[in-house]
C-alpha cells in the first residue's frame, strides 16, 4: 500500500527509527473505519468503507492508524488522540489530527450461516 509505505518512511526519516509496516488485516463490516492493534503491530480497516470511498479513505485512515501504532511505540500507553498522538499526526504524518472521518457507508445487513 503506497499510502502507507509514504507515511512510515516519512516517520522513519524524522524519528530516526526503522519501523516496518505494519501487518494490514481487512475486516468486511462494523462501523469503525479502522483500528491499530497496539501489541500486534497491526492494523485493521473496514473494507466496507474502503470499497465505498476509496482514495480518500486509504488517504485518512491508513496514517490514523499508524499514528497510533508509533504513538504507542515512542510513549507507550497514553490517551487515544491525545497530545502524543496529535504531534505524531501533525508533525510527523503531516495531517490534521482529525479524531473522526465522514464516509458514506451504506449499512447492510449480514447473515450468517453456521
Amino acid at each position: 500500500m503506497a499510502c502507507l509505505r509514504k507515511h512510515l518512511t516519512q516517520a522513519n526519516q524524522l524519528l530516526n527509527t526503522e519501523y516496518k509496516e505494519p501487518k494490514i488485516v481487512y475486516k468486511p463490516k462494523g462501523s469503525i473505519a479502522g483500528s491499530a492493534i497496539l501489541n500486534r503491530w497491526e492494523i485493521q480497516l473496514n473494507t466496507t468503507m474502503l470499497c465505498e470511498n476509496g482514495e480518500k479513505f486509504i488517504e485518512e485512515v491508513v496514517p490514523h492508524e499508524l499514528a497510533h501504532l508509533i504513538t504507542f511505540q515512542i510513549y507507550g500507553k497514553v490517551k487515544p488522540h491525545g497530545k502524543e498522538w496529535q504531534y505524531i499526526m501533525s508533525e510527523i504524518m503531516k495531517q490534521p489530527p482529525k479524531v473522526t472521518h465522514n464516509f458514506n457507508f451504506k449499512r447492510k445487513e449480514y447473515v450468517y450461516i453456521c
